[in-house]
């Protein structure tokens, strides 16, 4: 019968081996040699995209971004640093990754945003006429 569940909602089963693919993920974060392979064929693979002028996945292209700015020879370590930052501090609060987002936003060249409240978020009521 569990299999009939699961096929009337495919959104939860979705949702249940995304948490399972997560939790083997982070398992193998832990193993030192893996960790150290996951790193430099992620490194390889930015390298041959950018090499073939193939667009990167979104949340890699910030990283490409990001490791672009270090010089080569410690872009692993850097990233192995993030992943173990990481790996401690799995569940940020919803105020820090905010905090993050609004940070990535901010800078000079974005014109999708202006800095400031939301239009009509600073009216002020006027005092009713009596």
């Amino acid at each position: 019968m569990g299999r009939r569940d699961d096929a009337k909602n495919p959104d939860q089963d979705g949702k249940k081996k995304a948490r399972i693919r997560g939790a083997v993920g982070r398992g193998l974060m832990k193993i030192p040699l893996l960790r150290h392979w996951y790193i430099r064929r992620t490194l390889k693979f930015i390298e041959k995209s950018k090499a073939k002028g193939r667009r990167l996945p979104e949340g890699m292209s910030e990283m490409a971004r990001q490791l672009s700015l270090v010089p080569k020879d410690k872009r692993e370590q850097l990233l192995e640093d993030a992943l173990l930052a990481e790996q401690e501090m799995p569940n940020m609060s919803r105020e820090f990754r905010r905090a993050a987002a609004r940070k990535r936003l901010s800078t000079s060249n974005d014109t999708r945003y202006r800095a400031g409240r939301p239009p009509g978020a600073s009216k002020q009521r006027r005092p009713r006429p009596r």
